[in-house]
């Protein structure tokens, strides 16, 4: 899956700055974008079949920090890409998905065994999804992940005029701010690998969602009395610190129980994650349109949600 899934991605990302028709243009987009989810699928699964608990925890903080800085360091490396023209851009994602072929054939192994494997049909289908509904823990992992990805979704349709509009930075000045968040993410990274192993998954996830909804509980605050842009700027890097250190536990929670199934379950969980994620975070950014206090207001429905969520999670 992974392979086939890497092989139609850059095959198409490199087919598109050749195409001229608008139709196929969209047919090739849908492919590149269907078969580019298999990576995510199949390598949390991978993590899951190899790793337990804080173990697992550990590694999904390098796998999964790399669904959550990409997006924010994305739009500032395309924004140089696209200097060269807008086939740059595809034609970069397909060098990138030749690159990662080549070493997933060379590096990685398979790690479900022929006897662990489930037939493609209804029945064991529908037992895999009655696990997963049936399992607490990945109904809150899956919940928590819709939280704090929503919020990432929203900044990221915010940003531009939150940054540039209304606070009044430059093209250049908004594109540092950008990558500068990033670098939070990656602190965050590498503290959940340290954190986890003293709070455990549960107890981590817990601290996160607290720590996440204390800081959202203070930016409206923020926005209305010190509109300073550093400052608004920091508080809202380290909401991504708080972001970071939950996106990983969370998920390692929803797939912990779920080894049998790890593949259908990392599917389903990231399915539901992203696609709440997406249609929250595209309501509340286009609702704010940049402005600092209602974007404040908006992550705070989120930052409370998530600590609401993390509660049902069992102490430690």
């Amino acid at each position: 899956m992974l392979l086939t899934g890497l092989l139609v991605f850059w095959a198409s990302s490199a087919t598109i700055p050749f195409i001229r028709d608008f139709g196929a243009l969209v047919v090739a987009r849908a492919l590149q974008g269907v078969f580019a989810s298999s990576l995510r699928t199949v390598g949390t699964a991978w993590v899951r079949d190899r790793y337990r608990a804080e173990a697992m925890a550990r590694v999904m903080a390098l796998v999964q920090s790399v669904f959550v800085v990409a997006p924010v360091l994305a739009p500032w490396v395309g924004a140089y890409l696209v200097r060269l023209g807008w086939s740059a851009v595809f034609a970069f994602l397909a060098a990138v998905g030749c690159v990662l072929w080549g070493w997933a054939l060379v590096r990685m192994d398979e790690t479900l065994p022929p006897s662990a494997r489930r037939p493609l049909a209804w029945r064991p289908l529908w037992e895999a999804v009655i696990l997963v509904l049936r399992t607490r823990e990945s109904l809150l992992g899956a919940a928590l992940l819709s939280a704090t990805y929503g919020m990432l979704y929203a900044y990221l349709v915010s940003a531009p005029q939150l940054y540039k509009t209304h606070l009044g930075l430059s093209n250049e000045a908004f594109a540092l701010a950008f990558a500068g968040t990033a670098v939070f993410q990656l602190l965050a990274m590498l503290a959940t690998r340290v954190w986890v192993v003293r709070l455990g998954v549960r107890g981590l996830v817990r601290a996160a969602a607290g720590y996440l909804c204390a800081l959202t509980l203070l930016l409206p605050l923020h926005a209305v009395f010190l509109p300073s842009v550093a400052g608004f700027w920091l508080h809202v890097s380290l909401v991504f610190f708080g972001i970071t250190l939950t996106f990983p536990n969370a998920t390692s929670l929803a797939l912990d129980q779920l080894g049998r199934v790890a593949g259908f379950a990392s599917s389903a969980v990231g399915f539901t994650g992203t696609f709440l994620a997406g249609l929250v975070g595209n309501v509340l950014g286009q609702w704010s349109a940049g402005d600092p206090l209602r974007f404040s207001l908006g992550w705070l429905v989120l930052g409370v949600a998530a600590w609401a969520i993390s509660r049902g999670v069992s102490a430690p």
